[in-house]
């Protein structure tokens, strides 16, 4: 069955309760909230059920809250997903201490069976226009079979990638859009179909965020493997990127892309690093024997006027001034 509502139906002290129903019958016992008058509000919903799903269709304008607590959880015992899929909205979403913001071009799952509260933003950057979201309310049991990790990247927010989860959310829109014109046997049939490509999509995102932190732990070891090498041939003033790259077994382009990611480059942590050194020696009164020039040479500067400029730059004293105050 097709539902639609509409706020202009009610009367704006009506409102809130029958938005909440609208909302209810389709998904789960929730609270809602309208921000700014409510006469003002231009709010109209669509839902249709697809078997063992529903979707739910959301247009307004303004921001609207929605907020599940325990109480409604245990009231309403339900162990649903909610797949959210902003078309030209964000949501705010917060969940088990998690904050997401959910954009067009964005997709999430949220747990009903875990307090959750939501924001849905206006993003069509005119004032009287209604955004649109939709959201899909899918049982959990048959979501774990084809994504089993989803447990645990709830109010995780998923790119819209070519391929399944593209063709996911565009499967979500066609199907919604031809619901009135299907009959019962068809949506059942729909539905199951829907759960197929989601479940695919899903797994499928997952994946790729689970390579994606796979790299991001390689590459800190590399990281790592980079500076502890730097650090123990500081002294060398022959040190060079091609020569760290060959001895951490990596490429120079990964070695500087190593950096930039971090927002530095190679040659300025090094010469970082070595200034510290030099400080370092110049404040211990262990170390006044040495001159200024062997500190520099013993930490890899082959210059001691460049030396000394980079020192006055880097600290705002020269190193004769440093040393004089350690060494007093």
């Amino acid at each position: 069955m097709f539902e639609r509502w509409s706020a202009n139906e009610v009367s704006p002290e009506y409102l809130l309760q029958s938005l909440k129903q609208s909302i209810e019958r389709p998904f789960c016992l929730t609270e809602v909230g309208v921000l700014g008058a409510k006469k003002n509000c231009a709010i109209e919903i669509q839902s249709a059920p697809l078997g063992n799903i529903s979707i739910l269709q959301y247009r307004a304008t303004g921001t609207q809250t929605a907020k599940r607590n325990m109480v409604h959880i245990r009231t309403d015992h339900a162990d649903d997903y909610l797949l959210y899929l902003p078309i030209s909205a964000c949501v705010d979403v917060e969940q088990s201490g998690r904050c997401a913001r959910i954009s067009p071009g964005d997709f999430a799952f949220i747990h009903t069976g875990k307090p959750f509260s939501a924001k849905v933003i206006s993003d069509t950057g005119s004032v009287g226009r209604l955004y649109e979201n939709i959201t899909v309310r899918i049982p959990a049991s048959l979501l774990r079979e084809k994504a089993p990790k989803l447990d645990n990247n709830c109010n995780r927010v998923f790119t819209l990638n070519p391929g399944a989860s593209r063709i996911m959310a565009t499967s979500v829109i066609s199907v919604f859009s031809e619901t009135a014109a299907l009959r019962d046997g068809q949506l059942e049939k729909m539905g199951r179909i829907l759960i197929e490509i989601i479940g695919l999509a899903t797994a499928e995102a997952l994946g790729l965020a689970n390579n994606d932190s796979m790299t991001l732990n390689l590459r800190n070891r590399s990281y790592e493997k980079v500076i502890n090498f730097i650090e123990a041939h500081l002294s060398d003033s022959k040190l060079s990127t091609l020569h760290i790259a060959d001895s951490c077994g990596i490429s120079l382009r990964y070695l500087h892309l190593l950096f930039e990611t971090r927002g530095v480059t190679v040659a300025s942590l090094i010469r970082e690093m070595r200034l510290q050194k030099c400080r370092t020696a110049l404040c211990s009164a262990g170390d006044a024997y040495q001159s200024i020039s062997e500190i520099a040479f013993a930490w890899g500067f082959n210059d001691t006027s460049h030396f000394s400029r980079l020192y006055k730059k880097r600290f705002g004293c020269t190193p004769r001034e440093h040393w004089k105050k350690s060494i007093s």
